[in-house]
């Protein structure tokens, strides 16, 4: 094989691997760090890879279930008013969402997304916490979750086309054999 054929051949591989990485899913990799008392978060989104170590409570993506309609219906008409209190949401997944706050943080404000969806019974529920807003975003499917995590993150340490093709390549095996999802923490009403 020629020089000039096995460049040939070695660009268009590296234009299938940049076709296919601009086509990921928002997803994570997270490894605990005991030693540091951390995780090492590795993210990939269709823009390329970012890198960082936080603490352990601050991945705050999750996914909720085992609702009850009913009690759901009391914190929506809690969050309309303006009052929502931690005696509300007392056995509800918002219970479980609010531990990590202090005790006078204004749970209206912090779950007050959650009037913007429609939510039936026995539906799944995905929400994160935005560290810049200061609350809750709550989505009913996985791909809705995914698309704002992904504009979320849109800051990448590394953008696919700077790295080499072998980097390239591992990557998307990665992807592939990890199946490059979201690792939710889950939460549901009985928290």
């Amino acid at each position: 094989m020629s020089i000039e054929t096995k460049e040939n051949c070695e660009s268009l591989c590296r234009k299938q691997l940049l076709d296919k990485l601009h086509k990921v899913n928002f997803c994570a990799f997270l490894t605990a760090l005991t030693s540091e008392m951390c995780l090492e978060v590795e993210i990939m989104t269709s823009k390329g890879t970012s890198y960082s170590w936080i603490r352990y409570d601050d991945w705050r993506i999750y996914h909720i279930s085992k609702r009850e309609s009913a009690k759901l219906v009391e914190v929506r008409e809690k969050l309309l008013t303006g009052n929502l209190t931690r005696a509300d949401i007392k056995g509800t997944c918002f219970s479980g969402l609010a531990d990590n706050e202090a005790d006078d943080v204004d749970l209206t404000y912090l779950f007050i997304d959650f009037l913007t969806k429609q939510i039936y019974p026995g539906e799944e529920l995905f929400c994160f916490y935005d560290e810049c807003d200061e609350k809750y975003f709550f989505f009913s499917n996985k791909e809705q979750i995914a698309s704002a995590l992904e504009k979320t993150y849109s800051n990448v340490d590394t953008e696919w086309g700077s790295m080499e093709t072998d980097d390239l390549a591992a990557w998307l095996d990665r992807y592939e054999f990890e199946g490059g999802e979201i690792p939710f923490c889950y939460i549901g009403d009985d928290e």
